[in-house]
């Protein structure tokens, strides 16, 4: 394929040598490299006799290695004269014949040991070479063909140039050049759409401008790092972006380099991860957090435990750990359903969200099993407790079947002693059970200054059945109570 340059510089070439060397007619035909053939290009012709009908057998005309005039030029390489075409039998000679040219000279236009086109000479008369006329076509092909190739890099160049910017301008990324000065040189489309900036504004800026303000100092340190060439630099890299109107967003960006002449410039790669960090941390989430209540789940709750241990060691502080548990949740499963057993169960959630602090951990272990870690505090106020609601009523079926306790085990690393209590969600079982309690820890005190197992030993354990039993203190001073009340109701009737 010729280029412009030379289509345009080739009816004056030609006609040059035909006038400089008194000639009628010169064609130009260059070789197809994929099609290994030589095809016809141009030509320029004195004015005066028709030579149309041997001019339009050279339009389609094609010779490979070794074919026609041309194929010979191209397969010797060298000058080939024909001074007569009467005794050629090829019909294009047939044609010259007609139109009154007879001599023919066939010279290769060369660059360098390459053969890359011919050019064809003809006259009236017979003609053939002499020394001069081979010196001066041998010079001229090696000028012509440098100068070609010389304009076939130059569009090919064009062309991949074109190509490259097509492919920049629909690419999704974004992609800016910077110097090693970490001035922006260029951007394509896509990055002046994710922040907002036309090219011309990006164009001469530090590159950092694209980047948040608590984040540049970092990039501006990778930058330099990668702008070394003797530090190799590899890989993604997330950071914040910044945008035009100053809205921020993920970023995640990889430079890279390339040598252009005598510069050497970097490519930055752009991209917005926004939907993919979002993605990334509603999978994190769904990981470590349990569906139904939004709690943390077991790993993550061991994961902050751990934590914790390590602050409480190292600033010599305490904190607590709060297990607890619904009795007879399985009742309210069987009774009313699962639903039911469902918005218990967030409900249970919303009360302990309700006491206490955000920056106490509160997590589902499973079932019906949540557990609590806080740093320690003084006691409950009556504002916290005030914060309680009453209790949920679903149905009389749900009264019948009794209100489900939570049971909880509360631990301190300070020591070892556990102390077993209920919060109740029926008012009179509460308040029946904060009294057997408070009986119980009057008679039978655990020291916290003793050893865990004097402690286990000492603690007693105190079960909502030993506080419902007939048998219980409880019942029995209850029954007491009923009884004396009576008594006094019919003394004052009587």
């Amino acid at each position: 394929m010729t280029s412009p340059g030379w289509d345009n510089a080739a009816p004056g070439v030609l006609e040059g040598l035909c006038r400089t060397l008194d000639w009628e007619l010169a064609e130009y035909w260059e070789v197809d490299g994929p099609r290994e053939a030589m095809h016809f290009v141009t030509s320029w012709k004195r004015p005066g006799r028709d030579t149309t009908a041997f001019e339009a057998t050279a339009a389609n005309q094609t010779y490979r290695r070794g074919e026609g005039l041309a194929g010979r030029v191209w397969e010797a390489g060298g000058p080939i004269a024909m001074p007569d075409l009467a005794g050629d039998p090829t019909p294009r000679s047939a044609a010259a014949v007609a139109s009154g040219l007879h001599g023919i000279v066939g010279f290769p236009v060369r660059s360098g040991r390459r053969v890359v086109g011919m050019i064809s000479l003809h006259t009236w008369a017979a003609r053939g070479l002499d020394d001069g006329l081979v010196a001066v076509m041998n010079d001229v092909g090696s000028q012509i063909g440098e100068f070609v190739e010389r304009k076939r890099a130059e569009v090919a160049l064009q062309d991949s140039e074109k190509r490259m910017r097509s492919v920049l301008d629909n690419v999704s990324d974004g992609l800016a050049t910077i110097d090693q000065a970490g001035i922006i040189d260029s951007g394509n489309p896509a990055v002046v759409k994710l922040f907002g900036y036309s090219e011309q504004e990006l164009v001469g800026q530090q590159a950092d401008i694209l980047i948040a303000t608590t984040h540049r100092s970092a990039f501006d340190n990778y930058l330099q790092r990668r702008l070394q060439l003797d530090i190799p630099v590899s890989g993604a890299h997330e950071t914040m972006g910044k945008r035009k109107n100053g809205s921020l967003f993920p970023l995640e960006f990889v430079v890279s380099s390339m040598q252009v002449g005598a510069r050497h410039l970097f490519i930055a790669t752009l991209r917005d991860i926004s939907e993919r960090k979002a993605h990334t941390d509603a999978l994190e989430y769904q990981a470590l957090h349990d569906a139904l209540t939004g709690l943390p789940n077991r790993s993550l709750f061991g994961d902050r435990l751990r934590q914790a241990l390590l602050a409480a060691r190292r600033n010599q502080k305490m904190f607590g750990v709060l297990l607890l548990d619904l009795d007879r949740f399985k009742d309210i499963n069987d009774a009313l359903g699962h639903d039911r057993g469902d918005s218990l169960l967030q409900e249970v959630t919303a009360r302990l969200r309700g006491v206490l602090r955000a920056t106490d951990t509160i997590a589902r272990l499973g079932g019906d099993e949540f557990a609590t870690s806080s740093a320690p505090r003084a006691r409950s106020s009556p504002r916290s407790r005030a914060r309680l609601p009453s209790p949920t009523r679903w149905s009389k079926r749900a009264r019948r079947s009794g209100s489900p306790c939570i049971r909880s085990t509360a631990t301190t690393p300070a020591h070892c002693c556990a102390a077993r209590t209920w919060r109740c969600t029926s008012p009179s079982a509460q308040a029946a059970a904060t009294r057997s309690i408070s009986r119980s820890r009057r008679r039978r005190r655990c020291a916290v200054q003793g050893s865990p197992a004097s402690c286990a030993a000492r603690s007693r354990k105190v079960s909502w059945s030993s506080i419902t039993s007939p048998r219980s203190p409880w019942r029995r001073a209850r029954s007491t109570r009923s009884r004396r009340s009576s008594a006094g109701t019919t003394r004052g009737r009587a």
